[in-house]
């Protein structure tokens, strides 16, 4: 004997019932700080590609100097791809959590993982790389008596800017990924997304259920009947 799937009393869908709380929200962060972060992504290659654009068409003889530099111009392309990377498994990460699979999880984590890389190397490049640059071209507007004062100020105190963004703004930035190593190892989630997940199965597709051959309607007026016949 056989019912229809709509009369066995089951329309479960495990891909949105069964998904945990916190995954719906890490999925939706993923693509909100994911399409910020494409912006910051797509501005820096500007910036490398034509840097008079970045500079707003103002002289600008840092930007001169690091365009210049083969090591600071090598740096800035790695930084830059390695963001595309982080970007393409934060997406990918997202788009798994919401559809319930696996990769969602695994995408994740190696999110965090790259997104916490990505900014150590930022922080070393910046002090190593980028700012014995900036100091350099900075000294050598101090002794140019031609040079724009106002200028070699305000490059001052981006330079200040910036030795606090690399420090306070990497740790500010470095929440989120550490939030998400935390929550892709809990319990719910761990669960959920590991391969072989068996869960509730989604009887709305699955066709005919099959009910065992001593299956009788029970009687609605005896609370006490049961729906398997005790003779078969």
């Amino acid at each position: 004997m056989s019912v229809p799937p709509s009369a066995s009393g089951y329309s479960h869908n495990p891909s949105t019932q069964q998904r945990p709380t916190s995954a719906t929200v890490f999925a939706i962060l993923h693509f909100v700080f994911g399409s910020l972060a494409a912006c910051g992504v797509l501005w820096a290659i500007i910036t490398l590609v034509a840097p008079s654009v970045a500079s707003f068409g103002q002289p600008n003889p840092i930007m001169d100097d690091m365009m210049t530099d083969s090591t600071a111009v090598a740096v800035n392309w790695i930084a830059n791809l390695w963001g595309v990377l982080t970007l393409v498994l934060m997406f990918a990460g997202g788009a798994g959590l919401l559809a319930v699979k696996p990769y969602g999880r695994t995408c994740s984590i190696y999110y965090a993982l790259s997104s916490l890389g990505e900014k150590v190397f930022g922080v070393a490049t910046y002090f190593f790389v980028q700012m014995p640059l900036i100091e350099r071209s900075l000294d050598n507007l101090r002794d140019d008596p031609n040079a724009d004062q106002n200028l070699v100020r305000g490059m001052e105190l981006g330079m200040s800017i910036g030795h606090f963004t690399a420090i306070i703004g990497v740790l500010i930035l470095a929440i989120y990924p550490i939030l998400v190593l935390i929550y892709m190892n809990r319990r719910p989630i761990l669960e959920r997304y590991k391969p072989g997940y068996v869960g509730a199965q989604d009887f709305s597709s699955a066709g005919p259920q099959t009910l065992p051959a001593n299956y009788q309607p029970p009687d609605e007026n005896n609370p006490y009947s049961s729906p398997f016949d005790p003779k078969t």
